[in-house]
């Protein structure tokens, strides 16, 4: 094992002019890629509502602020940015991608404080090219901000029980609270951090007052959107219903229906956190219904990644289990793991989907743990490794930018598709995701009519849809995401053998024309 694993440097300690070099190279890289393509791509459902809670052509209230539980700061920012930098997907986008930029050095001192100086250039580089952070970086949501501010959580956390100074556990709260604000899977890094402090207290410090404080602090910051929404929203009563397994009763039925949740999510987290989601199936394959199938055309990348980044994190495990880093450990995996148990207890309470986004708070410890299993490696294993992970990240970074299969629902080409053909006397009719569509066709005539897909699941399907139809001119239907409410796709099977295939498809939207009905 390299002996540089388990030293410790002093905060302020100058890194050697190697590996300063090493660092700003990893940066201008960082910022090549996350800058690269940034506003290619068609705004997507869930950054459309970003835009949406910022209040884009009214003045942002109080109730604005505190009726979003997804990324209060996010919206507040981005409610002002876009006043004096416009609405392109670019300029949407930017802070993201900078703060991106900004997480390769925090995840680089996170990782010197963690494990010591050698696993710091290596999280820098692992950040730096990671397609996971590329993927968040570049959409305008506030989940890189989390990150961010979850990473600087983590190593004021250290410098607090290493110095036991008053400005470290500010800063300890000043940083978790961000996280929290940047988007709410921030309060799951906060058990994390508070059984530490409980855990762990510096020299001369004790061991109930600051865990007490920390968490009085963080629920004060988090008072409004409590009340708001747990309380005011939902009422105590709703919470009777979070118990996995629980068989509808009194308390009412579950709150999303059939439950969703698989095992295999958890994985497949690590999977994401590795090489992101451009390297084994989209995000629409998975969605297709086809079960494990879906993996066979992508297991040699599967099983790379598998060996690659499962290798290092098993050996980062144990290069941290020494005494002297016994606590950096239980700090590391505790940010990984806690946010994934508490999803998957919410998941299996049918109370919310698993998702990797919403454990990403968890990413930049994971890439500590990579870079502490890198630093463990002898010098002819770190070579393959680097060049595994080269290939895998490359690979997975040229289909993000370019692959029809992993892009976003492209409703921007659809939308300028339809004003080639559409006139304002015609009818629009959007199936299943229609927020983007309602974005791009903003401020243009006619107004688009939703039609919800789930009638697609019994006998009202054409009973719903058929008067919406322009009774004296073309329709034209736009479909996307349909899955959730329509698995079987009765919708489209129907528009097709009535009127025939669509005449535009884009990734992840179809466009049908359907003419006027004959009298």
């Amino acid at each position: 094992m390299d002996r540089t694993l388990g030293s410790s440097q002093p905060r302020g300690l100058q890194a050697p002019p190697q590996g300063r070099r090493g660092l700003w190279l990893a940066l201008i890289v960082a910022a090549i890629l996350r800058l690269y393509h940034l506003g290619a791509q068609s705004l997507w459902i869930d950054e459309i509502f970003t835009w949406q809670t910022a209040s884009p052509t009214a003045p942002l209230t109080w109730l604005d602020i505190v009726s979003n539980l997804h990324g209060p700061l996010v919206s507040v920012f981005a409610h002002f940015w876009m006043r004096v930098f416009g609405e392109s997907e670019f300029i949407l986008r930017l802070p993201m991608a900078l703060a991106s930029i900004a997480l390769v050095p925090v995840v680089a001192g996170l990782a010197r404080r963690a494990v010591g100086p050698a696993a710091s250039l290596p999280a820098a580089w692992l950040v730096a090219l990671s397609p996971f952070v590329t993927w968040y970086g570049q959409e305008f949501r506030g989940y890189v901000f989390a990150m961010l501010f979850a990473a600087l959580a983590l190593s004021a956390l250290f410098d607090w029980r290493g110095s036991g100074m008053r400005r470290d556990f500010v800063a300890l709260v000043a940083w978790t609270v961000l996280a929290t604000w940047s988007n709410m899977s921030g309060v799951l890094l906060v058990p994390a951090l508070a059984g530490a402090l409980l855990l762990a207290r510096p020299p001369g410090r004790g061991r109930f007052a600051p865990t007490l404080l920390f968490l009085g602090c963080v629920g004060l910051a988090l008072a409004p959107w409590i009340a708001y929404h747990f309380v005011q929203r939902m009422g105590w009563l709703e919470w009777g219903r979070l118990v996995p397994g629980r068989p509808p009763g009194a308390a009412g039925e579950p709150l999303r229906g059939e439950l969703t949740f698989s095992w295999l999510g958890i994985p497949f987290t690590f999977y994401v956190f590795s090489v992101g989601y451009s390297l084994g199936p989209s995000l629409r394959d998975l969605r297709s219904g086809g079960g494990l199938d879906v993996l066979v055309p992508f297991l040699p990348g599967i099983l790379a990644a598998l060996l690659t980044f499962g290798t290092l994190a098993v050996v980062g495990v144990v290069a941290l289990a020494d005494r002297a880093r016994r606590f950096e450990r239980g700090v590391i995996l505790g940010a990984i793991l806690v946010p994934i148990g508490v999803v998957t207890y919410f998941a299996l309470s049918n109370f919310k989907v698993f998702n990797p986004r919403y454990v990403a708070i968890g990413a930049p410890a994971f890439f500590v743990l990579l870079a502490a299993g890198f630093t463990a490696l002898s010098p002819l294993a770190r070579r393959l490794t680097a060049l595994s992970v080269l290939v895998l990240f490359t690979l997975s970074l040229l289909h993000h930018y370019h692959g029809a299969r992993y892009a976003k629902d492209d409703f921007k080409r659809a939308v300028h598709a339809l004003e080639l053909v559409v006139a304002p006397q015609d009818v629009i009719i959007a199936a299943g995701n229609f927020s983007p569509l309602e974005f791009y066709w903003r401020d243009r005539e006619p107004t688009p009519v939703v039609y919800w897909a789930g009638y697609a699941r019994d006998q009202r399907m054409e009973e719903k849809f058929l008067p919406l139809r322009n009774p004296a001119g073309s329709t034209w239907l736009v479909v996307s995401r349909t899955q959730e409410l329509d698995p079987e796709g009765r919708l489209e099977r129907w528009v097709q053998a009535t009127w025939g295939a669509p005449i535009g498809t884009f990734p992840g939207v179809r466009v049908y024309r359907i003419a006027a009905p004959v009298r």
